[in-house]
């Protein structure tokens, strides 16, 4: 069966009083944990911690197992982030912590189960669960006479009354008329604590027959006992705790019965009977005994003590955690810092090396500006480029380097063609005709009185290069010379200054530049501003 429905199987059993039946589903669902389960599997297993934890406090008396179950769910509660039920817990922890200490005379422990109650009080204030903050702030109420914390509580205290508590709460009547009997029984104001507990008495809503609805009655009597023994009336006070024994004895309810005739067995005492003292305080050793047998009460703290150990190594555990993330995060990023370091450092090197070689492009592209074009190709050489694989492949417009077959097709004399060369040259000379864009190779051999064939098969021949590439390496060396010119033509654009030199495409413009300078325009330029 699913836990969900096993779940509600286990509370129906429980409201019709099938304590063993109940327990067993509830036991079930808590054997179910695992950290691999869902968020809504570990809340099922932290209620059934829960309910288990409450059926063997009041049904069985089981208290070390009860509070076993109690911090194991308060525990879950932590885990899957359920802030609905540590308030209930920590009433049912406080009233654990007065058993112990009520039966071993532990100050500690009644300072610790007070603590639990206003923890419990203020954090179901903050979330709205008004039952649960009443049951807590009547408990403080009770804790008053036992505590030497007197100021402390009435600050709780007050600090309850000024919440917005409404009105609507069937038990609210019922629990301000308990506080306000106990803080004027407190105060020595008996006559009208018990006008308070009595009216108290008559509030009850809960089925009487109920534990919780006996529970209620068994309170309101025990502190009306309190009220006629601090009148005197030790006769009314024996009368109010027999009721107490009745319904104690009556219906089971054994963890309240030593109690209850440790009390009696004091008002005889003080009354002189001998006879009804004694008779009373070996049932008060008697049941004590066989409580102490039962619940392991006794075993309470050692086991406190446990979870305490528990709770300090976990702790430490997830401080040794946080350290080994430190320490993974330091170490993470101290080889983050070397990897980045040398990253730099290679990008600095790789850097400062494309500098050093754009710059020795340019100072090659300056050398060659500055060179006027050669008398003769076969007595020119062009200039030595720098040492580098990206030297570009074309840094002149000429190439002497041809074969002698060509020169021997030629139809032309080498005089006529060096003089072919030299007119073109001059020609060229003129930025007007190198960068006008209707340049043709048939415009130019018609200026120059010859023929395309002659003109294309001399610049073949003599400059190691088709036509049109001649004119693209002579407009890039215009377009250089304009990029240089800062004065002149600073406010162009590159793409600006391609489309000056006679560049219709900004892709072949720049393709040009690249292969004749080896550097970009946008390279080019930054060296330009450097010089």
């Amino acid at each position: 069966m699913a836990s969900p429905r096993l779940y509600e199987q286990g509370k129906d059993y429980y409201a019709r009083q099938l304590m063993d039946s109940a327990l067993a589903c509830f036991s079930i669902i808590s054997q179910r944990y695992s950290d691999a389960l869902p968020a809504v599997g570990k809340e099922y297993c932290a209620k059934a911690n829960y309910w288990s934890a409450v059926i063997l406090l009041n049904r069985y008396g089981d208290y070390t197992n009860a509070y076993v179950h109690f911090q194991t769910a308060l525990q879950l509660c932590d885990v899957c982030g359920d802030r609905t039920l540590p308030p209930d817990i920590y009433i049912f922890l406080g009233n654990l912590c007065l058993f112990y200490a009520i039966q071993y005379d532990s100050d500690e422990m009644m300072n610790e189960g007070y603590e639990m109650y206003r923890r419990s009080m203020k954090m179901a204030a903050d979330l709205g669960q008004w039952n649960s903050a009443l049951i807590a702030y009547c408990n403080i109420a009770s804790s008053a006479p036992s505590l030497a914390r007197s100021q402390h509580i009435e600050q709780d205290l007050e600090y309850f009354r000024g919440l917005q508590v409404p009105d609507s709460l069937p038990m609210l009547p019922y629990y301000r008329r308990v506080t306000d009997g106990l803080l004027s029984m407190h105060d020595g104001r008996w006559e009208e604590a018990m006008t308070k507990f009595q009216e108290a008495l008559r509030l009850i809503v809960t089925s009487p027959t109920s534990t919780e609805g006996l529970r209620y009655q068994l309170l309101v009597l025990t502190h009306l006992a309190e009220c006629c023994s601090g009148m005197g009336n030790l006769r009314g006070a024996i009368g109010y705790m027999q009721q107490c024994e009745e319904i104690a004895v009556g219906n089971d309810i054994i963890d309240v019965q030593p109690e209850i005739f440790q009390q009696l067995s004091d008002y005889y005492a003080q009354l002189g009977d001998a006879e009804g003292r004694q008779a009373y305080h070996i049932k008060y050793l008697e049941q004590k005994d066989q409580l102490a047998r039962q619940n392991g009460l006794g075993d309470m703290k050692d086991v406190r003590l446990m979870y305490e150990i528990d709770h300090l190594g976990q702790e430490l555990n997830e401080a040794e955690r946080q350290r080994d993330r430190h320490r993974l995060l330091l170490l993470f990023g101290a080889v983050l810092v070397v990897l980045l370091t040398a990253f730099l450092l290679m990008l600095y090197y790789k850097n400062r090396q494309l500098n050093l070689r754009n710059h020795a492009l340019y100072e090659h592209m300056q050398e060659v500006l500055r060179t006027p074009a050669p008398a003769t190709p076969a007595s020119s050489a062009s200039p030595s480029s720098p040492s580098t694989n990206d030297s570009p492949s074309a840094s002149s417009t000429e190439d002497t380097t041809k074969p002698e077959r060509q020169r021997s097709n030629s139809p032309l004399s080498a005089d006529q063609k060096q003089q072919l060369l030299s007119s073109l040259r001059q020609l060229l000379s003129d930025p007007a005709v190198l960068c006008s864009p209707d340049l043709t190779e048939q415009a130019l051999a018609q200026q120059l009185g010859s023929n395309s064939n002659y003109l294309s098969r001399v610049v073949n021949e003599l400059c190691g290069c088709n036509f049109s590439t001649f004119i693209s390496n002579l407009r890039i060396q215009e377009a250089c010379r304009r990029l240089d010119d800062q004065e002149t033509f600073g406010k162009f654009s590159i793409e600006g200054i391609g489309a000056s030199v006679g560049f219709n495409s900004r892709t072949t413009f720049r393709t040009a530049f690249k292969r004749v300078t080896g550097l970009s325009p946008s390279e080019y330029v930054r060296e330009a501003r450097k010089g």
